[in-house]
């Protein structure tokens, strides 16, 4: 899986620069956004907004944790990406994690661990995973009301940093947020 998504913002046309942004202008009319990121309102023509990029965040968030796409084929009769990770938490947090993600968390631990770090590591992980999870989750519900605030998710993200830097999960020339 391969990220092709560098902005979650929607350019938005002003009227009035140029003969050729007022075509575009018109062009952009309806649905907007890719289909499984957009936000549901948007097919009802709302406007662009910041609650609209939360839930793209949101839904891009879930998909790089578990491996699926929110077209995926699995999602059918009601049953969303966003419905499919709430009901998996927190219990079976390891179950729907894609198993790449598990497997390059247990290539940083390394085979000279000691047991009983072993089992600290994995529960601060699994409360980290559940963690990132939920912001997922709050980012995504369908009411833009119900969505968590861009600082919000700061604020959460930073904590869950702190929390596997303390695990060491980073390496030394690497950016920590590569890992959440």
């Amino acid at each position: 899986m391969v990220a092709h998504v560098g902005d979650f913002g929607l350019a938005k046309f002003l009227p009035g620069s140029s003969l050729e942004t007022v075509g575009n202008q018109m062009s952009s009319v309806g649905l907007r956004g890719t289909i499984g990121y957009a936000p549901p309102e948007y097919a009802m023509g709302c406007e662009v907004s910041r609650e609209g990029d939360v839930y793209s965040y949101g839904i891009l968030l879930l998909e790089m944790l578990i491996g699926l796409r929110p077209i995926n084929d699995k999602f059918i009769d009601n049953l969303t990406l966003h419905s499919f990770v709430a009901e998996g938490l927190p219990e079976r947090v390891l179950e729907i994690t894609d198993n790449v993600l598990l497997r390059e968390r247990e290539s940083h631990l390394g085979p000279d661990s000691p047991q009983q770090s072993l089992f600290e590591s994995d529960a601060i992980f699994q409360e980290c995973l559940v963690m990132v999870y939920n912001i997922g989750i709050a980012c995504s519900y369908s009411m833009p009301r119900r969505r968590t605030s861009i600082s919000g998710i700061a604020n959460q993200l930073q904590q869950i940093r702190d929390k596997l830097f303390e695990l060491g999960l980073h390496g030394e020339d690497e950016p920590l947020t590569a890992y959440v």
